[in-house]
């Protein structure tokens, strides 16, 4: 009985009128994320990550065929989860337009394959010629400033190779730049791979390839460099960052790393036989630049003697033209400033080539 003498009840429901429970599990990040890459061809699960602070899943791809035999561990740090994870293409690769960089066609991308595998300085001018149509022209002067970069460290005695794996360096890791290299940057360090990604909307790719796709810019570097494009078949796994906005915790990160390994049951090769393929590698590549910085400099100095053989000879003819200007006006100051100005720019123009063919040292 209810207060007053009032009796209380439930009211009743018809059959109609039951609510059945209903089961709501949130998407999570990765999920949402696997289904927009699925949508790309990439298949895989996404497994949890117990103990891993901010990391809570990981992306695994399944995989229907064994990795190459000279198979390596590197990583990369993204700054966005979406489709575009399945696009890494090196600098090389991209080109402005409204202000985004994207990806230029299969002509471009045969070239920059060629200049990856083969880094000399006519492979380099065929790229050039190759990227010239899709480029703005404010991306056309940016081009031709890297290319006079590559000619003076050419004449300096530094290889193509070395050359654009200085340039590459210059590049902030994660974002979408574009320039000359044919690089992608990626690290042997999953810890500073995953700093340069971004907090909450980034991600580290754990990546499995034949160390013949890298090029390593010194053999004591953690940082290294995935020639032309990033194939989707070997990213093993896809971490998405957490919501902290701070440098990855190490402890949480290798925890995340355990949980791909089970995962993924992929046998790892320990430091010190990477460290020793490494030094093979990086030791034949350097040996190969610099018998072609041989050629290279040659071609560097005929294009530029003839560019300043060209400035030599329209300056005289401008000089000829002044000294034939009426006797009248020989005491003219500004004549005379005008032919010390170009008697000058001549004088330098000489020792510009008498240094040019000055015998550097690889």
């Amino acid at each position: 009985m209810g207060e007053g003498g009032f009796e209380l009840t439930q009211p009743k429901l018809s059959k109609t009128q039951i609510l059945e429970p209903v089961s709501i599990v949130a998407e999570t990040p990765a999920k949402k994320l696997l289904k927009e890459l699925s949508s790309k061809g990439f298949d895989g699960k996404v497994v949890p990550i117990v103990g891993g602070g901010e990391f809570t899943e990981a992306i695994i791809q399944t995989r229907n065929e064994a990795l190459p035999e000279d198979t390596v561990r590197i990583y990369r740090g993204v700054h966005v989860t979406d489709s575009s994870i399945l696009q890494q293409a090196s600098y090389a690769m991209r080109f402005y337009k409204d202000g985004q960089a994207v990806l230029a066609g299969e002509d471009a991308k045969q070239a920059v394959a060629n200049l990856a595998d083969k880094p000399t300085y006519q492979n380099l001018l065929s790229y050039l010629e190759s990227i010239h149509p899709y480029l703005s022209e404010s991306g056309i002067g940016r081009r031709e400033d890297d290319l006079k970069r590559i000619e003076d460290a050419v004449l300096n005695g530094k290889s193509v190779r070395g050359a654009l794996l200085n340039s590459q360096i210059m590049h902030t890791s994660g974002l979408p730049d574009v320039g000359i290299s044919p690089y992608i940057s990626a690290s042997w360090n999953a810890e500073n791979a995953c700093g340069w990604s971004k907090p909450r909307t980034g991600a580290l790719l754990v990546i499995d390839l034949p160390i013949s796709q890298l090029e390593d810019i010194g053999v004591k570097w953690d940082e290294t460099s995935i020639k032309t494009v990033l194939d989707p078949r070997y990213i093993t796994a896809i971490i998405p960052r957490g919501n902290i906005d701070s440098y990855p915790n190490g402890d949480s990160l290798r925890v995340a790393l355990k949980t791909v390994d089970n995962a993924t049951q992929i046998e790892v090769r320990d430091r010190l036989e990477v460290n020793v393929m490494r030094i093979k590698q990086f030791g034949e590549r350097r040996e190969q630049g610099r018998r072609w910085w041989k050629q290279d400099l040659k071609l560097v100095r005929q294009k530029r003697s003839a560019g300043l053989l060209r400035d030599f000879f329209e300056l005289g003819h401008s000089l000829q033209t002044l000294k034939q200007n009426p006797s009248g006006s020989e005491q003219d100051s500004s004549l005379q400033l005008q032919r010390k100005n170009i008697t000058g720019s001549m004088l330098y123009t000489l020792q510009q080539l008498v240094e040019l063919y000055a015998t550097p040292r690889p």
